[in-house]
């Protein structure tokens, strides 16, 4: 965890901004080097929680991405990081209850996915080039009802039996904080780490360097 590389939450016109506001983001991954690092950590706690393929180095991150849509319409990604392996993360953070989540999610999918083919090319060449793209929304809201798990997967897969995987090329993390919030954290796993580090600096509104120095477990998951 980046705890003792953040600095204190920013302060705007007077006020402080609470921890998961979007220039607070773009403050804790204006350095890349180090937000390189820190983004790397929580994108493996979040796929180490579901089991997934770990991703591999970051080598480029850019908080606050702008990027025009098909019509020309700007749209702010909170921060697009890419790896050595052709991976694409997508990291989000949304306050406000937003039913559209996951159709967002697909447009910023869909960028990155048309900026690496060529015109010309055929599928089969398509298919060889295509980014694997995860995307990571941490939800301050419970988007999935009738879910049991604070951490919502979504994939492409087939309805009928066998339900098999159609595709692995996007994969869907929601992290609803609400929902984390009623269970009891095992702070021996990373992402349950970083969850009740956010959680506790978001309710007490206090940075992660603080929260991180209050509790020995975070401490210890911080240092290594």
């Amino acid at each position: 965890m980046a705890g003792d590389s953040i600095e204190d939450i920013l302060i705007y016109d007077g006020k402080t901004l609470p921890l998961l506001a979007d220039p607070v983001i773009a403050e804790i991954f204006k350095n890349a080097d180090l937000a390189g690092q820190a983004m790397f950590e929580l994108i493996n706690a979040t796929l180490e929680d579901s089991g997934d393929e770990l991703i591999s180095e970051i080598i480029d991150l850019v908080p606050q991405r702008v990027a025009p849509s098909a019509q020309d319409r700007g749209y702010r990604i909170d921060v697009l990081s890419r790896t050595v392996r052709n991976e694409f993360i997508i990291f989000e953070v949304q306050l406000s209850h937003l039913l559209i989540t996951n159709e967002r999610a697909l447009v910023y999918s869909d960028q990155a996915l048309s900026n690496n083919t060529k015109q010309g090319q055929t599928w089969r060449e398509i298919a060889k080039v295509m980014p694997r793209v995860l995307v990571v929304n941490i939800l301050n809201f419970d988007l999935r009802k009738q879910g049991v798990n604070f951490h919502q997967i979504g994939e492409f897969t087939y309805r009928e039996e066998p339900r098999e995987l159609a595709s692995n090329m996007i994969t869907l993390h929601n992290i609803q904080l609400p929902r984390y919030r009623n269970i009891v954290p095992n702070l021996s796993k990373p992402l349950h780490c970083w969850l009740t580090a956010i959680c506790r600096a978001q309710d007490n509104n206090l940075s992660l360097k603080e929260v991180v120095g209050m509790d020995a477990q975070l401490s210890g998951y911080a240092q290594k």
